[in-house]
């Protein structure tokens, strides 16, 4: 026989009634005939003696040398069974004569194999992806905490920072300087600190102003403030109510950060024409930057 490269030697009294495939792997539990150790040449002589045998098979590979052979009365091969061979019977009127079945079966086990391999490399990478992505969660979770921690130290520090404040307790304990706050609900702008100080102009709601100095008296309400043209005076953060009238929108400014008073006369005769009340405010800070500028 010469199936796929490999030739066996058929004895010369064997009646040619059957041809033999040759496969890789041993045929599944049961169904045993018998067992003897005999020559490959004596099995197929055996097999063909033996009207219910399908095949035969053995451990180890072609030699001419005395193997335990298995003879089965069904054909059932489990290619997995490295270290085996198996012979199958097939009726010489049922054979195809183009049949290159040990050839096909050899393909057919490298693809069972490369089908394996690919798939013990999926498994790896699904299991390195899963450590990964482990990984990945136990860094978010350190991260996150540690940023909770950050917070919570910062939050202390800033409580230890409020209770150092003199006016602690007070409603300006939530301002400092430089900070950018934005008017609630309208605000009196007043010359000094103090609530009898003159009124000189009010405050709309969503302006902007920045804090130019927090007020040490009683009343722990009075920020110094400036607006977006440089105007400066003293506001109430809440009521005597307590109805907040300013809101911090920015922290940490620089005093110097908003726009400087205007430098040109035709801005300041603008803003007379716009609010009467303001001109004396302008002209004195246009004289003031005159007599800087010589």
């Amino acid at each position: 026989l010469d199936r796929g490269g490999l030739k066996v030697l058929r004895p010369e009294n064997v009646e040619e009634l059957y041809s033999w495939s040759v496969h890789i792997g041993y045929i599944s539990q049961g169904d045993v005939i018998c067992r003897e150790t005999m020559t490959i040449d004596a099995a197929i002589v055996k097999c063909t003696s033996l009207p219910e045998c399908k095949g035969f098979c053995f451990r180890g590979g072609l030699t001419e040398d005395s193997v335990e052979v298995v003879f089965k009365s069904k054909w059932d091969l489990v290619p997995e069974g490295r270290g085996w061979l198996s012979y199958q019977r097939v009726a010489r009127d049922c054979e195809d004569p183009e049949d290159g079945s040990f050839q096909a079966e050899i393909i057919s086990q490298r693809r069972v194999q490369e089908e394996q391999g690919r798939a013990r490399r999926e498994a790896e990478e699904a299991r390195a992806l899963r450590r990964r992505r482990r990984e990945e969660a136990r860094c978010e979770v350190e991260r996150v905490a540690a940023d909770r921690r950050r917070d919570r130290e910062a939050e202390a520090k800033r409580e230890e920072q409020r209770r150092q404040r003199p006016d602690y307790g007070l409603p300006t304990e939530n301002f400092d300087v430089g900070d950018e706050c934005e008017v609630l609900n309208g605000a009196v702008v007043r010359r000094a600190e103090e609530l009898d100080s003159p009124q000189f102009r009010m405050l709309p709601n969503k302006s902007v102003v920045e804090v130019l100095e927090v007020g040490s008296g009683p009343s722990g309400r009075r920020l110094r403030v400036r607006d977006r043209y440089g105007r400066e005076g003293w506001v109430s953060v809440t009521s005597v109510g307590g109805e907040p009238l300013l809101r911090v929108v920015r922290r940490g400014m620089r005093a110097d950060a908003l726009a400087v008073v205007p430098r040109r006369q035709e801005e300041v005769k603008f803003c007379i024409e716009v609010d009467m009340q303001e001109a004396p405010f302008y002209l004195e800070k246009l004289q003031e930057r005159l007599e800087k500028e010589g």
